[in-house]
């Protein structure tokens, strides 16, 4: 961050470069009020760094002078270590009374209020309040004397108040709120071929003093999810800015980088509102699984960026099918076919294209369109992409030699897979297996053959017959 030339201002600024103390200032005891105007649950400390003296004409903003009392070794070292050039003042004994803040052009003020955070031991203790809630609209401080003053909490603030500004209203400038949240319904996970809504949102910072300030997001999908470039949207305050002003498009996720500053100072209003919207399509990687997906905030000036990450996840059940002998649930049978059903009696149709990454998964009414899965020679086979619900699996074809059910297998699927401590999730719930059994010989007539059909139809050819005859004679 570049070196501020001009420090006296209201938020996370330091002192100015300031003239040489003259006799004919005067302490003045006018008081001032000091406003957090989003508060936080927590404890705010109000300390006092710096007194101030004044010119015989206040209005003037140029005539005043900053100074501490507190001759402390260890404070005069620290301010000195900060940028700070004092001047020591002695009274007519040769005591030290106080040290003049003659130059802070050196002094960096991102740098001087963290600093202030393990120093203030040293500090003034004006007040303490206590936010109960996080539902409080502000918090007043109400001082006897302006002056310079820190607010230690999560805010981490200098501000000043003078005779032209005795009240000043600051925002808590570590709070930068950053949330991510999916806006599609995924209760009970998703299927293939969804399309995702997300939406990531943020705050204007406070960037009075700073000469260069960042705020970067990125966010790239997780396998199982394909990102649709087409759908970013950035929006700041009530104006949406263009996504080519701000964002770099990646393979598959983007990076959004926001300026707040320019040569004229803040670019946005302080607190307003940024919202950042995109959405992104399971594809055929999703087949049991959680799909996770990130968001990392990058913000503050260049010299003390921090981050904060946001995660948020969905996740994809399927059905597996166990066709067994029945009786003999190690044989294992091939070649048996099966369709699936939904509770609407529709019929699952998966999709693909050659990458695969478009695949869909969609129910129709049509039994000619439907996907016809073959179980293997351990006599699995599988529907894929699944969320959850109430499943039926039809069976299309027996595998040879066996007779085919008649009958639909009612499938449950209630995927929810539980997260660990290391952020891995149990899984096992997203899998459904179905044991489903055929056994031989049950129904007649035998494959090949028109087996005793032709004796039936004989021997009712033959006893009509007989009727015939018996009915003839006692009519003659």
């Amino acid at each position: 961050m570049k070196k501020m030339k001009k420090l006296l201002s209201m938020l996370l600024t330091v002192i100015m470069v300031l003239a040489m103390t003259a006799p004919s200032f005067a302490d003045t005891t006018e008081g001032g009020k000091i406003t957090i105007s989003n508060p936080k649950q927590g404890v705010y400390t109000l300390y006092k760094v710096f007194d101030v003296v004044y010119a015989e004409d206040k209005t003037d903003s140029s005539g005043y002078s900053y100074y501490t009392k507190n001759t402390n070794n260890d404070w005069i070292t620290f301010l000195g270590n900060q940028g700070f050039t004092l001047q020591e003042v002695k009274d007519a004994s040769g005591a030290t009374v106080r040290y003049n803040v003659t130059d802070a052009a050196n002094v960096v003020a991102a740098e001087f209020a963290n600093a202030l955070r393990e120093k203030t031991n040293l500090l003034t203790k004006v007040d303490e309040k206590t936010v109960n809630s996080e539902e409080t609209a502000a918090l007043d401080f109400i001082v006897s004397a302006l002056g310079y003053y820190f607010v230690d909490t999560t805010t981490g603030s200098l501000c000043n108040l003078t005779t032209t500004n005795p009240e000043v209203t600051i925002q808590d400038k570590n709070d930068v709120p950053f949330e991510k949240e999916i806006v599609t319904n995924t209760d009970g996970g998703v299927q293939i071929g969804d399309v995702i809504s997300y939406k990531l949102t943020g705050k204007v910072a406070d960037v009075t003093g700073f000469d260069e300030y960042n705020y970067a997001v990125a966010d790239t999908m997780g396998a199982g999810l394909t990102y649709n470039s087409d759908s970013l949207k950035v929006k700041i305050g009530e104006v949406e800015v263009p996504v080519s002003d701000t964002a770099t498009q990646g393979t598959n996720g983007f990076k959004i980088s926001i300026p707040f500053v320019n040569e004229q100072g803040a670019i946005y209003t302080a607190g307003a509102d940024i919202e950042i919207t995109y959405t992104a399509t399971v594809n055929s990687d999703a087949k049991a699984v959680v799909i996770e997906n990130n968001a990392t905030l990058t913000y503050g000036p260049n010299d003390n960026t921090q981050n904060i990450t946001k995660k948020v996840a969905i996740y994809t059940s399927q059905i597996v099918i166990d066709k067994v002998k029945e009786g003999e649930t190690t044989t294992k049978l091939a070649g048996a076919e099966f369709r699936l059903l939904n509770s609407e009696n529709k019929y699952y149709k998966l999709t693909t294209t050659e990458n695969s990454t478009a695949a869909t998964v969609t129910w129709v009414n049509d039994v000619s369109e439907a996907t016809i899965v073959t179980t293997d020679n351990n006599g699995a086979a599988s529907f894929t992409g699944l969320k959850n619900g109430t499943y039926k699996l039809e069976e299309v074809k027996a595998p040879a030699g066996y007779n085919r059910l008649t009958d639909l297998v009612e499938v449950a699927v209630n995927g929810n897979p539980i997260p660990n401590e290391d952020g891995t999730y149990v899984v096992t719930s997203l899998t459904a297996t179905a044991q489903v059994t055929n056994n031989t010989g049950s129904i007649l007539p035998s494959t090949g053959g028109i087996g005793t059909t032709i004796f039936y139809a004989a021997g009712i050819i033959l006893m009509a017959g007989a009727v015939f005859f018996v009915v003839r004679r006692k009519r003659a």
